[in-house]
């Protein structure tokens, strides 16, 4: 009796170990997934000739352009961005935390600059964000992330535009 005890105690052990094995495989598997992350970015216009364009920022480092007005590419555009500039991408999208941040930040009454949409995706999660320009609350973070976005996945056809967030 001892001995089938002994060894089920065994077992057990070595289930628990496989299991957490598993779990840190898994934890080591999304930090890797977070470099597999999709970006759509929007800029809508205002009554003071904002720039209106969308992006799509992919994995495989392609990006979907379309300016729409106020910008200096107007049209649709595909082509691709270095590796380094989407891993400064990544890297801003890491640094800010977007899954901590908040779906809205509104803008001060009165004044209308513009608004950012900004869809973040990764592993199967996708956190949506509206910032109104100017917005009093907005965290440097996204003010970061929105700048690196455009300095890094913006046509290289003309000057990006200024990433006005404030």
């Amino acid at each position: 009796m001892k001995f089938l005890m002994l060894v089920f105690l065994l077992l057990a052990m070595a289930s628990v170990s496989h299991y957490s094995d598993a779990v840190r495989a898994e934890s080591l598997s999304e930090d890797n997934s977070v470099e597999k992350v999709t970006i759509y970015y929007g800029r809508v216009s205002c009554p003071k000739n904002c720039p209106a364009y969308e992006m799509t920022i992919r994995p495989d480092r392609s990006v979907e352009y379309e300016g729409k007005e106020h910008t200096r590419v107007l049209g649709k555009r595909t082509y691709t961005i270095s590796a380094e500039a989407y891993k400064a991408v990544v890297d801003a999208v890491r640094r800010a935390k977007v899954e901590q941040l908040k779906d809205e930040y509104e803008s001060v009454p009165g004044r209308d600059e513009g608004t950012v949409i900004l869809h973040v995706s990764w592993a199967g999660k996708t956190k949506k964000i509206n910032h109104f320009i100017p917005s009093p609350n907005v965290p440097e973070e996204l003010i970061e992330l929105e700048e690196a976005i455009v300095k890094n996945a913006y046509p290289s056809e003309g000057p990006a535009p200024k990433a006005k967030s404030n």
